[in-house]
């Protein structure tokens, strides 16, 4: 499986696959279609799978047996459920490669534990920035109709490369805290400005 950081970027790598053995899910493709790539990659007619923020979790195909993480991605627990992806018990099936290829600095051996989940209603949502499109996965709530209702993030997740090749983090918040001094969005848990260093907290109230 291949988790790709854009829709683009996944068109770009299943070109570079074996065209009658790939196949790639996004968040455009119709279910139907998207229910018979699934069907045929279970019964591995589909050796490559390639996607974006869809099959991170609630997809369960025990005999993948390899990961290729193609996305950065600042969430503990949307790592753990991508490699989870491969660590299925399946017959015959004794070890799975995961191949990190965009930079994420997790360690395989020794796992961090990812943010709690908030409540039991809570559920891994898939949230598009409205500034650059990525297709963030946070923690969150959705309706009978699937509607995301409310989630938990922060920042956007993703990001975009320079014309000289050097990656850049998106910088779009959904929740801030606004500076009075220089209008800068800053984290809602900053005490002081990320950009003009003024105080957002006064130590003396809070």
């Amino acid at each position: 499986m291949v988790f790709a950081a854009t829709v683009k970027h996944a068109q770009e790598v299943l070109s570079l696959l074996p065209e009658e053995e790939s196949a790639i899910v996004i968040g455009d493709t119709h279910t139907k279609e998207r229910d018979r790539i699934i069907e045929e990659f279970k019964a591995q007619k589909i050796k490559y799978l390639v996607n974006v923020s869809v099959l991170t979790t609630g997809f369960d195909a025990p005999h993948v047996d390899l990961i290729a993480v193609l996305r950065p991605t600042e969430s503990i627990s949307l790592y753990q459920q991508i490699v989870g992806r491969g660590l299925r018990l399946s017959e015959g099936k004794k070890e799975c490669l995961v191949l990190e290829y965009a930079g994420n600095c997790y360690d395989l051996y020794q796992p961090e534990v990812g943010s709690p989940k908030p409540d039991g209603d809570s559920e891994i949502v898939t949230v598009p920035c409205p500034a650059c499109g990525f297709n963030n996965n946070f923690w969150g709530k959705t309706a009978d109709n699937g509607f995301v209702i409310e989630h938990y993030g922060r920042k956007c997740q993703g990001y975009f490369e320079e014309e000289d090749g050097t990656r850049e983090h998106c910088d779009y918040r959904f929740r801030a805290k606004f500076c009075r001094e220089c209008g800068a969005d800053n984290d809602i848990a900053a005490r002081v400005c990320c950009e003009c260093d003024a105080v957002l907290v006064d130590p003396d109230k809070s």
